[in-house]
């Protein structure tokens, strides 16, 4: 064997005893695991007490005629930071020939604590709890300044009434 040749091997032997010796260090670690935990979701939900009516019936409408819907509506509401919009929709209450001839107006008696009026027929929920809020519907047949024909022997029926209570940002 030549000079070299011997000199590659004890040099390739010398490495492997120091790195042999450095793969024997040893390191240290840790973890830790959070503890579980359960979330559960909130709730939100409308309903119409009984006792909620229309004031009368009237069964040949004319310009100028007015019937109210009033109802006490309890809206539940459940989560930490949840609010919620209560409103009416307007096209559930009538359909027909005279339904676009109608002014419908939703409107609240005094309104418990919790709940505020956001205008244009949007009261607003601030918080989890049970709210019960009297409300009413007016529903008129307006008498104009003018003629106007084109509504005689229309109809309208009143297919019912719905409030939607939505979840707001």
């Amino acid at each position: 064997m030549n000079k070299l040749t011997k000199s590659a091997i004890a040099g390739a032997a010398g490495i492997a005893l120091l790195l042999g010796g450095a793969g024997s260090l040893a390191y240290w670690n840790s973890s830790a695991t959070v503890s579980s935990t359960t979330i559960d979701a909130g709730s939100l939900s409308v309903a119409i007490a009984s006792g909620a009516a229309w004031d009368k019936t009237i069964t040949k409408w004319v310009p100028g005629d007015t019937a109210t819907y009033s109802a006490n509506l309890t809206v539940v509401a459940s989560g930490d930071n949840i609010k919620a919009d209560l409103t009416l929709d307007k096209s559930s209450i009538a359909s027909g020939t005279l339904a676009s001839a109608l002014d419908i107006v939703f409107a609240t008696g005094t309104l418990p604590s919790g709940v505020t009026n956001s205008g244009s027929g949007v009261y607003r929920v601030a918080g989890a709890g049970t709210y019960t809020i009297p409300v009413t519907v007016t529903v008129t047949f307006p008498f104009g300044s003018t003629a106007d024909n084109s509504t005689q022997s229309g109809t309208v029926n009143f297919t019912g009434v719905k409030f939607t209570v939505t979840q707001a940002a």
